[in-house]
């Protein structure tokens, strides 16, 4: 019986899928993770501060989901990106 093996890896990797992907994975890593994590902090305090003033309860589910956006965001960006 034949074994059918995937290719290796420098012939799949398809290489960063975005601008933070390949900055997290450059030299630049810890300032590009700090630049990041800035904006997800500014964006949940812009959505806590909406929430504070109120917003309708059809508004409410969106605001919500977007705080836990921000807190999975913080999560990965926590993580150290290694490039395949």
């Amino acid at each position: 019986m034949k074994m059918i093996l995937p290719p290796p890896l420098s012939e799949t990797s398809i290489g960063p899928l975005s601008d933070l992907e390949a900055g997290l994975c450059g030299p630049d890593a810890p300032a590009v993770r700090v630049a990041a994590m800035g904006r997800v902090e500014s964006l949940e305090r812009t959505l806590r501060a909406a929430l504070a003033k109120g917003v309708s309860s059809s508004e409410y589910p969106q605001y919500a989901a977007l705080l836990e956006a921000c807190q999975a965001s913080r999560e990965v960006l926590q993580v150290e990106v290694r490039s395949i």
